[in-house]
């Protein structure tokens, strides 16, 4: 009989094949990427920013041992201390508790999170802990989560009691937690067995991606109905389809179609009516705009919240009218401090009039309008800039413009490829998750931090020179 971790137990809970395939076949299982990585590292630093709110607490993990640890920890309930990451085996299940509080006569479990707030998963979580603590003998009064809090504001060092929330959540623990021992059992017996079969579906991305996802999907043909435009197309591989050509018009939306026909005819699909009125709307100048963010579950500079997106590059090329070489300006903070104003004044580039381009233009919408709040003194300059807002993915959505090579996405990471031929291979950072992550190693003193920072100029740059080459695709398949 295997024993369950939480994270084993979590697995199974989301996909049979996935908790046969971690514990039975454990060499098949890539190892977390480094996006998945850098969130493991952000949720340790806020689990040791929580501990700071029992300064007297005492931490388990250190302790040698497993068996070490399980008796560190019966040893510190004896005494009544707060306890950090201690260690429990009951039940068939084995589990490490964040933060355990002496409460009354009993104990209150907390774990800590760096989400803003609770979800399902996190009590099925909470739940496992329960079982296996109560199993152990451990007296538990209350279980609860302790959550970054989204509107706590940095002001100078980091206060944990301001950005944590702890949100009691025994009232929806205790009657999950009853069910674990089925679930467990369940899960022991699909163990002893053969690797399951399980149809691909919802699951293989909630909650979070499954590392599976490249050897369950692998089946599938190029151009299948998994990447229809807006469609999971999980309904329809359940009635027999996989590739989006076989699937019944009737069964698709307008754009679904669309998308069909394209990859039926191999041939660009263009709707030149509204994409002449939508070319024609625009004002010249015409600046392209994008830039790039950092976010941290904990504010990294004072005046900002937990995951705000605080911009520390962006990339613009002015169109000063139809078919002009484009003039590229540029800006990158290098220094581990607050870029945000030295950027408000370097957008200054960005003239009184003109439409300003960018692409999923949301984002840049709202990270204006962000810094307009928090730097009032260039707050009508910063509104201006979004009155004139122009969002160069529209005529992809609104499927004016639809080329089969795009796989029914709409980013510009398959428009600009599938239009122009040229895209982000060979770049050293070529993702916006990446751009963030390395510019916090550079600023931070990290080796290669020049390197980085050419890396990022490149990567900036790419995305507004691509947008110039999409207009001018578009312009030339408008015919103005």
């Amino acid at each position: 009989m295997h024993g369950l971790s939480k994270t084993a137990f979590l697995a199974g809970r989301q996909c049979p094949r996935r908790l046969w395939c971690e514990i039975r076949a454990a060499e098949q299982v890539p190892a977390p990427d480094e996006a998945r990585r850098a969130i493991i590292e952000q949720g340790l630093e806020v689990g040791a920013l929580a501990r700071r709110l029992y300064p007297d607490g005492v931490d388990v993990s250190r302790s040698g041992s497993i068996e070490d640890m399980i008796q560190h920890t019966r040893d510190l309930l004896a005494h009544r201390r707060v306890i950090f990451e201690g260690v429990f085996s009951a039940a068939g299940g084995h589990a490490r508790a964040d933060i355990l509080v002496p409460e009354g006569e009993g104990w209150t479990l907390i774990e800590v999170k760096s989400v803003t707030r609770p979800d399902e998963v996190h009590l099925h979580d909470i739940a496992f802990q329960w079982h296996v603590l109560r199993a152990a003998g451990v007296r538990l009064q209350r279980a609860c989560l302790a959550h970054v809090d989204s509107d706590y504001v940095r002001h100078g060092p980091v206060d944990p009691a301001g950005l944590f929330t702890v949100v009691d959540l025994t009232a929806e623990v205790e009657p999950l937690a009853a069910g674990i021992s089925d679930a467990m059992a369940f899960m022991q017996a699909l163990l002893a067995g053969d690797r399951p079969a399980v149809p691909i579906g919802p699951q293989c991305g909630r909650p979070h991606a499954c590392p599976l996802i490249p050897a369950c999907w692998s089946y599938l043909p190029d151009n299948n109905v998994t990447e229809l435009y807006r469609r999971n197309g999980f309904d329809l591989l359940a009635d027999g389809y996989e590739r989006i050509v076989d699937v019944p018009p009737e069964r698709l939306n307008a754009k679904q179609r669309i998308q069909r026909e394209v990859l039926r005819t191999g041939e660009l699909h263009v709707e030149a009516g509204p994409l002449r009125a939508w070319v024609a709307s625009l004002e010249y100048p015409v600046y392209m705009l994008d830039f790039e963010t950092v976010s941290s579950a904990i504010p990294l500079f004072d005046g900002t919240h937990p995951y705000q997106q605080i911009p520390f590059q962006f990339s613009v090329h002015v169109l000063d009218r139809p078919g002009a070489a484009p003039r590229h300006h540029e800006f990158l903070w290098t220094a581990d401090s607050d870029p945000r104003p030295a950027l408000v004044e370097a957008l200054r580039i960005i003239g009184a009039r003109g439409s300003v381009m960018a692409y999923f233009a949301g984002f840049e919408r709202a990270r204006i309008r962000e810094l307009a709040e928090d730097f009032p003194e260039a707050a009508d300059f910063l509104v201006g800039i979004n009155r004139r807002l122009v969002d160069l993915i529209d005529p992809f959505t609104g499927f004016w413009v639809h080329h089969p090579a795009q796989h029914g996405s709409c980013s510009i990471k398959k428009v600009l490829p599938a239009l122009t031929g040229s895209g982000y291979e060979g770049l050293d950072i070529n993702r916006g998750d990446q751009a963030a992550r390395e510019w916090l190693k550079a600023v931070r003193g990290g080796e290669g931090a020049e390197a980085i920072f050419r890396a990022l100029r490149e990567y900036c740059a790419l995305d507004t020179r691509g947008m110039v080459d999409i207009l001018a695709f578009l312009r030339a398949r408008a015919g103005g």
